[in-house]
């Protein structure tokens, strides 16, 4: 668990070829989940992610079917404004 707590630290993008976080965000889909008792990181609050919360306790196969399509959602608008070449068209589909 400990190790967990150090997920969204600053010092995990030190090193990469952008500005910062925020430049990060801009550029790359950022994601952030974590459980509905843990208080929000605070830094991560001001970065341009999606956020999920999660009940630890309470399982309602509705909340993760909303859930999970908003995380995909999410990564479709993503790849179609940065990544389009990579999405499929419609006639490879078939």
């Amino acid at each position: 668990e400990a190790e967990w707590r150090n997920v969204g630290a600053a010092w995990q993008f030190k090193g990469w070829p952008f500005k910062s976080e925020a430049d990060l965000f801009t550029k790359v889909l950022g994601v952030h989940m974590r459980t509905r008792d843990e208080t929000p990181n605070q830094l991560v609050k001001s970065w341009n992610v999606e956020k999920y919360a999660f009940s630890k306790e309470k399982v309602n196969q509705h909340d993760v079917a909303v859930t999970v399509s908003s995380f995909w959602q999410a990564v479709h608008k993503s790849m179609t404004v940065q990544k389009p070449h990579l999405l499929m068209k419609p006639h490879q589909l078939s």
